[in-house]
């Protein structure tokens, strides 16, 4: 690595030369996404004038708690380098959905991506059971899953198939369901087109339920509700407000169906290009952000609620989440998708409760 450097900076020097004897060259004046990438031989100053840069990529607004987590890891990384590290943030699906995302930071065209639980179902669909709705009883549950044993596993999934590493698994708030009408049973959804992620256990899971789910990314979402293209969603409340989709949905049903993670993760060539104590840095970093990002959560859940209820979306509380959790222990769905999954995940899973 450190031959790398020396011939970059040889080749930097003769550029210089030239231009010194009448050449003339671009000069890059704003931060674009991948120009921090270990791979396009250079290490270009992002903005700030840092040696080395990372381009965080997500598909959450700004302002939500993904965003102010990342807008933390800034903060702190940047101090903890005295600015030899800049990070620049890219939110609210500004380089695409989280495929595009996630297969971009495999090509070095973004360095880290924050993203919910569908890259298990992207990239990782032998733990793609972690996205079963109901499975996951808290986030204390959570943690506990995915600091053991299933976690590292997963871990090496994301190695193997994005040549990426999971940093920090960050909290998200419980996944709700929205739509133009009140939903209080599985009976209520009587084939309502509902947006989901692209996770075929998520699409089989509501199709059992009695929706009629339609994949789709979520930076299509907004204008799909709001042309019609489909009648619900489901994602938790800080998603739903700071990304406005209950401007074009009259109700918010608290199934709470789904607990899951916001994972942090970062190309490996980028990573292993940072010196051995930045490496330390931006890994401290991300789990100090996530401190704060996890408070964050357990604070603004009453607030999202609130500010939803005060720009005239109703909230339903009184949902039958057990006819719903039934409903799905009674199907075969387990047996129909445990061949694909990790031997004995959703026991070992159940098992951390």
């Amino acid at each position: 690595m450190k031959a790398k450097f020396f011939f970059i900076g040889m080749a930097l020097l003769f550029a210089l030369l030239l231009a010194a004897c009448g050449g003339s060259s671009d000069t890059q004046t704003e931060a674009e996404p991948g120009a921090g990438s270990g791979d396009q031989g250079e290490e270009a100053p992002a903005e700030g004038g840092g040696s080395y840069s990372i381009d965080i990529g997500y598909i959450n607004a700004t302002d939500s708690e993904t965003d102010l987590g990342a807008r933390k890891f800034k903060e702190l990384i940047e101090e903890k380098t005295g600015g030899e590290l800049t990070v620049n943030i890219f939110a609210n699906a500004q380089l695409g959905g989280e495929r595009d995302l996630l297969e971009g930071m495999s090509l070095q065209t973004v360095d880290m991506v924050i993203t919910g639980d569908a890259i298990f179902g992207m990239f990782a669909p032998e733990y793609s059971g972690l996205s079963l709705p109901f499975l996951i009883k808290d986030t204390d549950h959570l943690d506990r899953v995915l600091d053991g044993e299933v976690g590292d596993e997963i871990n090496a999934a994301i190695n193997e198939s994005l040549n990426s590493s999971i940093l920090d698994y960050w909290h998200r708030g419980p996944r709700n369901l929205t739509a133009n009408m009140e939903i209080r049973s599985p009976e209520d959804l009587n084939g309502m087109k509902l947006r989901v992620p692209e996770i075929p256990l998520v699409v089989e899971a509501w199709k059992i339920l009695g929706a009629n789910p339609t994949p789709m990314a979520f930076d299509q979402l907004y204008v799909a509700l709001e042309q019609r293209t489909v009648d619900g969603q489901e994602n938790p409340l800080d998603m739903i407000y700071t990304s406005k989709l209950h401007e074009v949905q009259n109700y918010v049903m608290t199934t709470q169906h789904l607990i899951a993670p916001m994972v942090v993760v970062i190309n490996n060539d980028t990573f292993e290009s940072f010196p051995e104590e930045m490496q330390a840095q931006v890994v401290e970093a991300i789990e100090e952000a996530g401190t704060y990002q996890k408070q964050l959560v357990k604070e603004n859940e009453e607030v999202y609620r609130q500010q939803i209820i005060d720009d005239g979306t109703t909230i339903i509380d009184d949902v039958d989440r057990d006819a719903f959790a039934r409903k799905l222990e009674e199907s075969n769905i387990v047996e129909q998708f445990e061949g694909e999954w990790a031997p004995d995940l959703v026991e070992r899973i159940r098992a951390a409760e």
